[in-house]
């Protein structure tokens, strides 16, 4: 029963969160797949999405050239422009329940899948970049998804996509430096290389701050971000952040000055 929790107020209870916002949902099914069985043959596409929550059993996704294996209560999102198909992966049968989503053109935040790393890691295109976003947490550029995965290590750190025209445009991680939880950090925040100038930063930000206020009850947000970083700065004073100190690391035998932020809320 990994990643299972029980909540405050309850007994005898254990919860896992399989999925956020994606969209809208149009409708929803269950599925008994028998052992060998599965479809369509011919993998398809179709303009919604489809998100899988497995309940017995394991599911095979053939997503275009890709194999995603989805286990016992776990979910996953199929992106419907991507030709797909299901599998039973078991050795009985597979019991899974498919929601049907339509996207939504609204941003919306949504948990951290470990299938989204990949992408997220390769809007590094080059050490410096690389640095700016992620300053020592990793090791050599380019780091493997894996290692972006395992920064998520407990339930203190709270990592969420921004999605966007059914697409993921952005990563935050949103945290618990200390034990006042009135204090969230953020961290690794990122916008998709290809997709900036459209405002999605400042979307995202107002959107983990909201999270933070009325999710997690958060009355501060700090941050820190690298002096040189200059169009990151900008981006967080735009959304109320205010430069309260200033430090120093040594990056790659080099010494980067940072900004502390800190936001009111």
């Amino acid at each position: 029963m990994n990643d299972f929790i029980t909540p405050p107020n309850h007994i005898n209870f254990r919860a896992k969160r399989l999925f956020g916002e994606m969209g809208r949902i149009a409708d929803g099914a269950i599925a008994y797949i028998d052992l060998d069985g599965g479809g369509p043959t011919e993998p398809h596409t179709h303009s919604h999405n489809h998100l899988f929550i497995v309940t017995e059993g394991e599911a095979k996704i053939l997503l275009g050239d890709k194999e995603i294996i989805v286990g016992k209560d776990e979910a996953f999102l199929v992106e419907g422009k991507i030709p797909h198909s299901v599998w039973n992966n078991s050795d009985g049968m597979t019991k899974m329940i498919g929601i049907t989503v339509v996207p939504s053109t609204e941003m919306c935040l949504r948990p951290f899948m470990p299938s989204d790393a990949a992408k997220i890691m390769s809007w590094n295109k080059d050490k410096r970049a690389f640095r700016l976003w992620s300053a020592d947490r990793f090791g050599d550029f380019p780091a493997e998804p894996g290692e972006l995965t395992a920064q998520f290590d407990d339930d203190r750190k709270i990592p969420l996509v921004a999605m966007a025209d059914n697409e993921v445009v952005g990563f935050i991680m949103m945290r618990y430096p200390t034990d006042d939880n009135s204090l969230i950090r953020l961290g690794f925040v990122i916008i998709d290389d290809s997709k900036r100038g459209k405002g999605y930063g400042s979307k995202m930000l107002r959107l983990a701050i909201d999270h933070a206020r009325n999710a997690l009850g958060a009355k501060r947000i700090s941050l820190g971000v690298f002096c040189d970083n200059k169009s990151a700065v900008e981006c967080y004073k735009a959304v109320g952040f205010s430069i309260i100190g200033e430090d120093s690391y040594t990056i790659d035998g080099e010494e980067w000055k940072e900004f502390e932020m800190i936001l009111e809320i």
